[in-house]
């Protein structure tokens, strides 16, 4: 100002503004700061001041926009084995890569990236197999602003997988006993055996047969 005075700013999202702050030290160079606002949201501001003779001045119209958080998107895991994972998702603004994982929501492990990108992935590896695990991403931009996502999980898969092939599901069988076949593989190369409803199954390579697995009347499950 030209003239000593003091200084008060209006403010809010519309021109109708509802919120102020002032300093009334008398002053040519005016500054006052704003806090508590909105992230992302346009607003409305007028100064005004006020000299020693109780004479005011004020400004038009005026409007600032405040920064925003990255918007994260798109969050899957994927590439999952018995002890690793791939955690993706996308942001609106270049951001860091943050995955906190654990087997419980209090998390407790966390790997990151401080490359500022819009697509990210991480891989979490030394896993335990056949286990749920809990996650959740968070993202900071340039300004140093930060989103997280809610809590996210995925299951490990188990080193061991049963295929029966025969006999089919839903298959009418009239006999007390049946033939069970079937595929079996082991990702640790560890021997594996093999039990069908009770009866050991002999195992050739990748392949088992179990003979004699009484049914009884009405429906019957086959577990492996």
């Amino acid at each position: 100002t030209d003239q000593q005075a003091s200084s008060a700013v209006e403010y809010g999202t519309t021109t109708a503004y509802g919120s102020s702050t002032n300093d009334p030290a008398l002053t040519t160079s005016h500054s006052i700061t704003v806090t508590d606002l909105i992230p992302g949201t346009t607003y409305h501001f007028r100064v005004t001041s006020t000299n020693s003779h109780s004479l005011s001045s004020s400004s038009t119209d005026s409007t600032f926009a405040t920064l925003s958080p990255p918007t994260i998107s798109a969050i899957t895991s994927g590439n999952i084995s018995t002890d690793s994972a791939t955690i993706t998702w996308s942001t609106d603004q270049a951001s860091t890569s943050v995955v906190e994982y654990g087997t419980t929501t209090a998390y407790g492990n966390t790997m990151s990236v401080a490359t500022l990108t819009t697509t990210h992935s991480i891989t979490l590896t030394g896993l335990s197999m056949q286990t749920e695990y809990h996650f959740r991403v968070t993202s900071t931009n340039s300004d140093n602003l930060t989103s997280s996502s809610v809590d996210s999980t995925f299951t490990t898969l188990s080193p061991i997988t049963v295929t029966i092939t025969s006999p089919a599901n839903g298959a009418a069988i009239s006999r007390p006993d049946i033939m069970v076949k079937g595929t079996i593989a082991n990702t640790t190369g560890n021997e594996t055996g093999v039990v069908v409803n009770g009866i050991v199954a002999t195992v050739y390579g990748s392949e088992f047969v179990a003979n004699h697995v009484p049914l009884t009347d009405g429906s019957n499950t086959i577990t492996v």
